[in-house]
């Protein structure tokens, strides 16, 4: 059953949308409130067990927070952590509880109260585009009750419709539904009131638990182009309803922090900006990972100055979320060009590590972890994607087996390697987290010289009198690269403590430069 959305109702959207405005920046490089630092992507079910069952939970989290600390995490963000019908999470059965695989409700506020007080918050990853198909909404509609057939995109016409080249309509008895992933994902109907004021109530159950965000399944995809038949689509009506949904858990935390998934083209993602406060940066995962992978890109800084100008039209006060790879695609590690390359891992860190707005890391991403999505053949898909981290104590989950990641060393042995890849995470995220040039802002000014093998930007603090700029550069090249600037070093690839001065830079190689003095 699918009911219009009244031009009441929109107009009431508009005038919520016009009234929110987001903390204020300024003109980009000033300090806000909020969330600002390091992210860290952790599925739960693959990162730390900590009794023993062979599955990931809460409590692993918790007892590892000192790890996460030692990298100055300032975000965990969780993936699903509410009961669900699949191993992934995405398909929830139980908006307000926990996988019981995970813990508890108790477990969970342990671990947002600890995780505080290391100075880490916690960003919820939120499915509200669709439940499952044994959430018990689903069930009810499918047997007939109306309230809940509207709860969905329903109807009792037969429907054989495609998007983007998959089968988006299901049979169910005597109804069809919408389903835009799997036929065990059925979408949500947000042109339903009831619908969002459900979905808003779940939102403040999680906020008044102290959740600080929440990063949006699928945000595109809450109003998606042919997915209403008796509608008109319009891309801005997600962006209203994100607006509603933001703006009622800033009654709770003014500081609350969005973060979305909107899988597209950056042009099409940064409209999402006239309502999210970042959105999960796509065109520069691949720019990052397809500079690292080769032996220069003259048009490196360019292309992410192009890409922050287009941001700061729809909002002079976005926060990037760059990141280099995530749970749907393969890992750093296993990709073509990178091929387990350290020094290009380490590269393509150090350029995420360095951009404008609050970057994301993928657990295990900072070990050198592999992972890709397998033809099925052994029953996996996209479980070798999400593979258990490596420790050397009791807390590796074991719930998945496989040798894929057999030779990657764990935190505790790279510890001890001054050359390792964790350790240039380690240095490069105490820098970055020291030094507010780094930490907050939006700007990016290229530094021009005639060398394409290197690729550098200046980033500038200012907050009333106080003052930093930073010069970044990156030698892209397999051959040293000569450099002439004068400023404080403070990180040199490599180097546990900078050195007072750099004429040469190594190969695949980053210096961070306080030029704030510098003429």
């Amino acid at each position: 059953m699918i009911k219009k959305m009244c031009l009441l109702l929109t107009f009431v959207s508009l005038l919520v949308l016009s009234g929110c405005k987001p903390p204020t920046q300024g003109d980009g490089p000033k300090e806000i409130s909020g969330l600002h630092g390091t992210i860290y992507q952790i599925f739960v079910r693959s990162f730390a067990d900590s009794d023993g069952d062979g599955i990931g939970d809460l409590n692993g989290i918790t007892q590892k927070l000192d790890y996460l600390a030692s990298l100055n995490i300032k975000a965990l963000w969780l993936m699903p952590i509410q009961p669900s019908s699949a191993y992934h999470g995405y398909e929830v059965t139980d908006y307000y509880d926990i996988n019981p695989q995970y813990g508890t409700l108790d477990d969970f506020k342990n671990l947002v109260k600890k995780a505080k007080e290391k100075g880490i918050e916690i960003i919820l990853d939120m499915v509200l585009n669709h439940t499952s198909n044994q959430h018990p909404w689903f069930i009810e509609a499918m047997k007939g009750d109306p309230k809940y057939l509207n709860y969905y995109v329903t109807t009792t016409k037969s429907m054989n419709d495609t998007v983007d080249g998959r089968q988006v309509w299901h049979r169910n008895g005597k109804y069809s539904y919408y389903a835009y992933f799997f036929y065990t994902q059925p979408d949500l109907n947000f042109f339903n009131p009831e619908v969002q004021e459900e979905l808003i109530n779940i939102g403040k159950f999680w906020v008044n638990l102290g959740v600080k965000g929440f990063r949006l399944d699928g945000a595109m995809h809450f109003y998606a182009t042919r997915e209403y038949p008796d509608q008109a689509y319009n891309w801005f009506d997600n962006v209203l309803f994100i607006n509603k949904l933001k703006t009622e858990m800033r009654k709770i935390d003014p500081d609350f922090y969005t973060l979305g998934e909107v899988w597209t083209d950056a042009n099409s993602y940064s409209l999402y900006y006239q309502s999210l406060d970042s959105a999960l940066d796509f065109d520069i995962s691949d720019l990052l990972v397809d500079t690292a992978s080769k032996n220069g890109n003259d048009n490196y800084v360019n292309k992410i100055v192009r890409l922050y100008n287009m941001y700061r039209e729809q909002n002079p006060d976005f926060i990037g979320a760059p990141f280099l790879r995530n749970h749907d695609m393969d890992r750093l590690a296993s990709i073509a060009g990178i091929d387990n390359n350290l020094a290009k891992m380490r590269m393509a860190a150090e350029m995420l590590l360095t951009l404008p707005g609050n970057p994301i890391i993928y657990y295990g991403e900072e070990i050198g972890m592999k992972g890709w999505k397998t033809d099925g053949t052994n029953g996996w898909y996209d479980e070798t994607r999400r593979l258990p981290f490596i420790w050397d104590d009791s807390y590796e989950t074991s719930w998945i087996n496989t040798n894929i990641n057999q030779g990657v060393k764990s935190p505790s042995v790279q510890a001890a390697d001054a050359n390792s890849l964790w350790n240039t995470y380690r240095r490069i995220l105490k820098v970055r987290a020291e030094n507010k040039a780094l930490l907050y802002g939006n700007n990016l000014e290229p530094y021009e010289n005639n060398n394409y093998r290197v690729q550098g930007y200046y980033r500038t603090y200012t907050n009333g009198s106080e003052t930093q700029k930073v010069l970044i550069i990156h030698n892209l090249d397999i051959t040293p690269q000569n450099i002439s600037v004068t400023g404080k070093i403070l990180y040199l690839t490599n180097q546990e403590t900078a050195p007072e001065t750099v004429t040469v830079l190594p190969s695949k190689t980053t210096v961070i430069i306080d030029v704030t003095d510098s003429k």
